[in-house]
């Protein structure tokens, strides 16, 4: 497959400016995995099931912000 030169350059280029925003999408996106961990954790040693519930429901909701990150970097990474 052949690249344009050009097309590379102005591809290398755009990457340095989103340098910067990616490192932080990145720290966001190992937080929200964090939480996952952390709220599937506290589910697993929840006694009460209404607890249980409700940190499974915080588990889910970080772990659609991780998708949403890591579509984002995606995205701008290709």
């Amino acid at each position: 497959m052949h690249v344009d030169p050009e097309e590379k350059e102005e591809k290398e280029e755009k990457m340095k400016g989103y340098k910067t925003v990616l490192e932080l999408l990145r720290t966001d996106l190992d937080t929200e995995r964090a939480a996952v961990k952390t709220y599937m954790e506290f589910a697993n040693a929840s006694s009460s099931e209404e607890a249980r519930t409700m940190f499974l429901e915080f588990a889910k909701a970080e772990q659609g912000h991780a998708n949403g990150l890591l579509k984002l970097i995606t995205d701008i990474e290709s």
